[in-house]
């Protein structure tokens, strides 16, 4: 669910254009890894690379239909 909302965040700011709201938004999330102990410039890199595939909208994730369907193949096809 988080890299699902991460993606959202990040892809909306992103596609709108606004660039001034997603540069504060990093902020508030590397400053949020550094006091959990995670390094502030490789945060930053993360959360960079994180934008650059992120930002043209287009959904990078790969269905799990195990998950949907736990006790079996793949029910939609």
């Amino acid at each position: 669910m988080a890299r699902t909302a991460l993606f959202m965040a990040i892809s909306s700011m992103a596609t709108r254009g606004e660039l001034q709201a997603l540069e504060n938004f990093q902020d508030v999330v590397v400053s949020m890894l550094v006091r959990q102990g995670f390094d502030k410039h490789a945060s930053h890199a993360v959360f960079d690379e994180l934008v650059a595939k992120y930002r043209d909208g287009d959904w990078p994730f790969r269905r799990k239909p195990h998950l949907l369907y736990p006790d079996g193949a793949d029910q939609e096809g």
